[in-house]
């Protein structure tokens, strides 16, 4: 711990400007954030609490989730059903979405970009986790 310390210190005090503008702590887990070559650096965690939803997806695009969690900065969806799934935004079809297969997932960090959902046939239930 001692040496983290003063290697921060050295490295806060050889570079006045950093030390500033930046001010570095370790993870959550405890480890040590290493920062090399770069003058700026920007460590955002996100914050709140992961918001887990149901979506059903027929054969017209349905928006997934069906409404935005707030301040959201991350997204994925699963596919849970036994059918093909295809993703993408509000003009999504069956030939230009992204395939999820069965089982398959999709994540991306995001705002508020919506994401659609639609199936071939029938229905098809997708999970979403929000954070």
């Amino acid at each position: 711990m001692c040496r983290l310390v003063f290697v921060l210190a050295l490295v806060l005090f050889s570079f006045p400007a950093f030390a500033q503008t930046t001010r570095v702590q370790g993870l959550p887990n405890g480890d040590p954030v290493i920062i090399s070559g770069t003058s700026s650096v920007s460590i955002i965690k996100l914050g709140g609490t992961p918001t887990a939803t149901a979506v059903v997806c027929g054969t017209t695009a349905t928006t997934t989730p069906m409404v935005a969690l707030a301040k959201r900065t991350s997204l994925c969806i699963q596919n849970s059903s036994g059918v093909p799934v295809y993703i993408g935004g509000s003009t999504v079809t069956t030939s230009t979405g992204i395939l999820l297969n069965v089982a398959d997932s999709f994540c991306d960090d995001v705002g508020l970009t919506a994401y659609y959902c639609i199936v071939a046939s029938g229905t098809a239930t997708v999970r979403v986790l929000e954070n």
